[in-house]
């Protein structure tokens, strides 16, 4: 129910431009077969690989559409994808969200962690 209403709402209250009605379809469903897919490898081992996007996901999903904003202001969206330009994004996000994680979301853990064992539940 929730996928079909998802989608639903996508394509019914979309911009009106095809190719983001899709794109958004697309990643959701894309979102819930990789839940899924999670779902039934939860008790194996997994590539160093995925867990280490994993593991960066966090800082993938708030840097991300900062990054977008400035390619934006500085090169425009293009109407088509093109793969060069795909392949820059992803060389510039991954190395960029691997130093937000090191030095600004697993401190900031640390941080967090220490604080709460100071704090005494009532």
């Amino acid at each position: 129910m929730v996928v079909a209403c998802a989608v639903g709402s996508a394509y019914r209250y979309g911009d009106g431009d095809h190719f983001t009605r899709r794109g958004w379809i697309g990643a959701f469903l894309l979102a819930v077969l990789t839940f899924g897919a999670g779902l039934t490898s939860r008790r194996r081992r997994l590539p160093r690989v995925l867990t280490g996007l994993g593991t960066i996901s966090y800082s993938v999903y708030m840097v991300h559409p900062v990054l977008l904003a400035v390619i934006d202001s500085t090169i425009g969206r293009q109407r088509q994808d093109n793969l060069a330009l795909e392949v820059a994004f992803f060389t510039v996000l991954l190395p960029l969200c691997v130093l937000t994680y090191r030095y600004i979301e697993a401190p900031s853990q640390t941080w967090g962690r220490r604080l709460a064992h100071r704090v005494q539940p009532p």
